[in-house]
């Protein structure tokens, strides 16, 4: 019974064996000798009540599974970009911390052989617009190479015995493997 009066219906007529018409409650499984019968068995019937409640019961918790099976769904996706944010927060970090904060010192051989060559310091150029600070070092994860860097799980790790083709079948196990936890 819904909340605005509303009784789902699980009456059915069938044909029987002969021909003839056959009223039966789907949900008690019952069968009544006319239509009249099974509408007073819908209205007054304890079992069908009982029956009904159980059935709207089951009902809401599938939808309840369905809920929880979606929220876990989101969670994960959540977790996932999370997680990507963090790696592109931490690549970030390590970009900034090569690049040098301090001017060269005194005792740095190229400063010192710009200055013999005029330059007092600021950008570089006629007009002095130019780098005023040195090229830093920066980390090309891009060129290294699929799995560069990750640690290999033991199972796949090459070992002397192995085939060239068992070798390289662990190895793309292992990116594959890498690859799904990114």
């Amino acid at each position: 019974v819904g909340g605005d009066g509303w009784v789902p219906s699980a009456a059915a007529t069938l044909a029987g064996p002969d021909g003839s018409k056959v009223f039966a409650c789907l949900l008690c499984q019952r069968q009544f000798p006319s239509a009249e019968k099974l509408s007073v068995h819908e209205l007054k019937s304890a079992l069908h009540k009982t029956n009904l409640e159980k059935r709207q019961k089951e009902i809401e918790m599938e939808e309840i599974k369905s809920l929880k099976e979606a929220t876990s769904r989101e969670a994960k996706q959540l977790e996932a970009h999370e997680k990507r944010l963090a790696n592109k927060r931490q690549y970030e970090e390590i970009q900034a911390a090569q690049v040098p904060v301090d001017p060269l010192g005194a005792d740095n051989v190229g400063n010192q052989m710009m200055q013999k060559m005029g330059w007092v310091g600021g950008g570089l150029g006629r007009d002095g617009a130019g780098l005023d600070t040195c090229l830093g070092v920066q980390l090309r994860e891009g060129r290294a190479g699929l799995g560069a860097g990750v640690p290999m799980k033991e199972e796949f790790m090459v070992e002397p015995g192995d085939s060239y083709q068992i070798a390289a079948k662990k190895k793309a196990r292992a990116r594959f493997d890498a690859s799904m936890d990114e």
